[in-house]
């Protein structure tokens, strides 16, 4: 059976040594790439191939970088990390598929999993027992006459700690 190839982007962000593992472990041959060089992205140690990428900023160059890096390495599916990287695969994923190449990207609307303030609404009415999550407010809930503390406001389409005030 052939082995199974992974392009996974953005192997310089927190998350990426805990998927690099996990994709290892299931027997996947992971080849990374991240806007800084080789140089500066530790996780470049872990991968099987790595390659240094425009920003996702610069849609076109970063289109002709992911179709050279799918053609030329035998690239079976594309896992983006960061969340610029899922907004611009998510927008662009036709022209990916027609390509017939497979992205891992959550199934339905985006939006959900972009307002910090519903996922946490939507996710408290489904947890399962024994597992919680920390109660927002939106701002139209909260009395800031006399507010609890600690606070921390994030914008509600925030990304990691972009927006965050304490």
């Amino acid at each position: 059976m052939k082995e199974k190839r992974i392009l996974l982007t953005a192997i310089g962000s927190f998350s990426a040594r805990a998927i690099i593992k996990r994709l290892k472990e299931l027997g996947f041959f992971v080849f990374g790439m991240d806007c800084y060089p080789k140089e500066w992205v530790v996780n470049a140690a872990l991968v099987d191939g790595f390659i240094q990428v425009p920003l996702v900023s610069k849609e076109e160059d970063y289109e002709e970088a992911c179709f050279s890096i799918v053609e030329n390495r035998g690239i079976d599916a594309i896992f983006p990390l960061t969340d610029i990287e899922v907004d611009y695969f998510y927008k662009n994923r036709k022209k990916y598929e027609e390509k017939g190449i497979v992205l891992l990207l959550p199934k339905g609307d985006l939006s959900l999993i972009r307002n910090k303030y519903l996922l946490g609404r939507n996710l408290s009415l489904s947890m399962e027992k024994g597992f919680s999550i920390i109660e927002g407010k939106s701002y139209e809930e909260m009395d800031f006459s006399e507010p609890e503390f600690p606070l921390v406001a994030k914008l509600k389409s925030g990304r990691s700690s972009e927006g965050l005030h304490y």
